[in-house]
């Protein structure tokens, strides 16, 4: 799975490369999780939380991703299938962004809404699409499904 801005689109790298400028303006710690993906990888995403552990790691195997634990397969990672539904990754139109918190990236909405609605905010601004701003939203952070997700 790339991190390349590189391998964004044109028109969606011109995109990208003025969002991470704005968020080191803004002294934002980040980092990009995911650009482009293969079928691959977006199957094996898909299938976690949604298949067993073994048919998971099987399917990250063949994506040449790392293995996940139990508990990382408790939890759906995407709702596009790579297949039948194909994401916006798998043509380089899309990347996501995750706030850094002590030097490491985390995904907790809950603990860190606020620096997911900064990065939102400035993904925006760039003329990105949130996935922050997609139904269903938390009632708690008030953050949709897809808080790291950027799309052009």
């Amino acid at each position: 799975m790339s991190t390349k801005l590189s391998d964004l689109q044109p028109e969606v790298r011109e995109l990208a490369l003025a969002f991470v400028s704005a968020l080191e303006e803004a002294g934002i710690a980040y980092v990009v999780t995911s650009t482009l993906r293969t079928v691959d990888e977006q199957v094996a995403l898909y299938a976690q939380g949604r298949a067993p552990l073994d048919i998971v790691n099987l399917l990250r195997g063949k994506a040449n991703m790392p293995h996940i634990s139990a508990g990382e397969n408790t939890y759906t990672v995407t709702k596009c299938d790579g297949v039948t539904k194909r994401s916006n990754h798998q043509g380089g139109r899309a990347l996501d962004v995750v706030p850094m918190v002590g030097h490491r990236p985390t995904w907790d909405y809950a603990k860190h809404a606020g620096e997911f609605k900064e990065i939102g905010a400035i993904g925006k601004a760039a003329g990105f699409r949130w996935g922050g701003e997609w139904p269903p939203l938390d009632e708690v952070t008030g953050l949709g499904f897809d808080s790291p997700h950027f799309e052009a």
